[in-house]
C-alpha cells in the first residue's frame, strides 16, 4: 500500500508526525510506502530522520509537483495523509476526495467542515497525538472495505465542490 503526503514541508503541516507514526507501524506493514511530495523549509530534517530510522527503502520524497502532474500521485496513493495542525481550507483534502482517496490525520476546522459526515470519524485524531495517527493508519491499512467505503463516500461528497456547483453558488450570492 501507499501513503501519500502531498504538501509544503513546514511544520504546520505536521509532516513530522506523519513520519514519527509511520515509524510505529512500518514493522507490521514492511512493504508499506509513504511518499512525500513538496518541498519545504523541513525537508533535510525529515530526510535525517528517515535516515536515522533506515527508512529509506520505505519513504520516498518526490520534490514538488505542481498541476495536472499531481492527479496521478493521488490515483496511486491507497492513503492520503493530512496531519496538518492548522488549516484553513485544505485543497489537497479536496483533491484527495475527487479522486477518492481515503483520509487520514489530524482534526482541525476545516476538515470538521469538509468531511462532515465523514463514515469513519476515528480516522481524523488529536492534532500533534502521533500515537492515535498510527492506530488511524494501521485500522484502515488493515481494513480494504474501509477503504473502499471510504473512497464512494469521498467521491460523491466531492461533488458538493465542483467548479460549476461553486460558480453558481458565487454568481447567485452577487
Amino acid at each position: 500500500l501507499k501513503l501519500l503526503f502531498l504538501g509544503r514541508l513546514v511544520d504546520k503541516k505536521g509532516p513530522k508526525y506523519l513520519l514519527k507514526a509511520f515509524n510505529k507501524i512500518i514493522k507490521k506493514f514492511p512493504k508499506l510506502k509513504l511518499i512525500f511530495v513538496g518541498k519545504g523549509e523541513i525537508k533535510k530534517s525529515l530526510e535525517n530522520y528517515v535516515k536515522d530510522k533506515k527508512l529509506q527503502d520505505n519513504v520516498i520524497f518526490e520534490g514538488e509537483i505542481i498541476g495536472q502532474k499531481r492527479v496521478k500521485y493521488y490515483q496511486q496513493a491507497d492513503i492520503f495523509c493530512a496531519p496538518y495542525r492548522d488549516e484553513a481550507f485544505g485543497l489537497t483534502v479536496l483533491e484527495a476526495m475527487a479522486t477518492g482517496t481515503p483520509i487520514v490525520g489530524f482534526k482541525n476546522s476545516a476538515f470538521k467542515e469538509i468531511l462532515k459526515g465523514y463514515p469513519y470519524p476515528e480516522l481524523l485524531v488529536k492534532s500533534r497525538d502521533v500515537d492515535k495517527l498510527a492506530l488511524a493508519l494501521e485500522k484502515i491499512i488493515k481494513d480494504k472495505n474501509m477503504r473502499q467505503k471510504t473512497s464512494s463516500w469521498l467521491l460523491k461528497e466531492s461533488k458538493k465542490y465542483s467548479w460549476e456547483k461553486i460558480a453558481k453558488e458565487t454568481e447567485e450570492f452577487y
